[in-house]
């Protein structure tokens, strides 16, 4: 539906090094949004321990995703660049236009939910350098995985 806040056309992809996973879901580079959307907002979730967090953990994180929905896009001000997940963290990066209009955003869109452990971190990044780390990691292990005769990482 035109207007609604869903995930666009995302790269996904799995990252396992020793005894870490670590999953990623990347939006595809976007240069007018680049231009327009210049601060970056990293939102952190540390949950402690290596792997997935506890069910009661999940499931907050589920409905503090589902809530912040309206950040995610179409909504003038902000998208939703990535998600990282594993390593007892889950984090999202976004960038927005005014980091005030975010914020005051998520404010209310969190109205009604406990408080939350969470941490965020802003500042400009109009060349989009913060994500750029987490294509590079992408970029690398396909290479790697090719080289192997594994799979690429799948797009959804």
């Amino acid at each position: 539906m035109p207007g609604e806040n869903k995930l666009p056309d995302w790269v996904s992809a799995t990252i396992k090094k020793d005894d870490k996973t670590l999953s990623l879901k990347l939006c595809p580079v976007r240069p007018g949004e680049a231009a327009a959307y210049n601060t970056a907002v990293i939102i952190e979730w540390r949950y402690g321990g290596d792997g997935a967090p506890p069910a009661d953990v999940a499931a907050l994180i589920g409905r503090f995703e589902q809530a912040i929905r309206g950040l995610f896009g179409s909504n003038g001000n902000s998208v939703l660049a990535a998600i990282a997940s594993g390593c007892g963290a889950h984090e999202w990066t976004f960038y927005c236009a005014d980091y005030d209009v975010f914020a005051k955003q998520m404010n209310d869109l969190l109205k009604g939910l406990p408080a939350l452990p969470i941490k965020i971190n802003y500042g400009p990044d109009p060349l989009w350098k913060y994500l750029s780390q987490y294509r590079d990691i992408v970029i690398a292990t396909v290479k790697v995985k090719q080289l192997k005769g594994g799979k690429p990482a799948k797009s959804e």
